[in-house]
């Protein structure tokens, strides 16, 4: 059986802060049981399971979760939406650097992507680089206006 994109969409947004992230990392776990070949999937359970049991003292569970990370930052043939996973979560892991180089990468092969403009500007901003974050929002807003994310982050 393979996963349709609708399917790995349902799956994010069942790990979406005001979801269930237990259910979340359950119908991941399925997802990666179904395709465990896919770093969509793969991303996917890494970071539900990030939500689920993030201890900041399981070293253990932090160490494989880097090293899972790190064995799908190898690959190459990442689609647009595993890199932007991918650069989510580095972000979310205090590997900031990493995640906005790899945010900035993937935008420059898939320049309309609006995830990804939204997801840099997010990160910028956490990190105090407003006008560079501004940037990223506006460049989103450009692609797609309906952006409401974007508008409220412009101010």
């Amino acid at each position: 059986m393979e996963l349709s994109d609708v399917y790995l969409a349902q799956i994010w947004t069942g790990a979406r802060p005001e979801s269930d992230y237990a259910e979340a990392l359950v119908v991941a776990k399925r997802a990666v049981d179904l395709r465990p070949e896919s770093p969509d999937a793969q991303m996917i359970r890494i970071m539900a399971e990030v939500q689920t049991a993030f201890d900041p003292y399981d070293f253990e569970l932090l160490q494989r979760l880097r090293e899972e990370t790190d064995a799908l930052l190898e690959l190459d043939n990442l689609s647009s939406r595993t890199r932007g996973y991918l650069a989510g979560y580095l972000g979310r892991v205090n590997r900031d650097e990493e995640a906005i180089e790899m945010y900035q990468d993937t935008i420059a092969a898939d320049p309309l992507n609006v995830q990804l403009h939204n997801g840099l500007g997010y990160l910028l901003r956490t990190e105090g680089r407003l006008a560079e974050a501004r940037e990223a929002f506006r460049a989103s807003i450009k692609i797609e206006e309906a952006q409401p994310q974007a508008w409220s982050s412009l101010g």
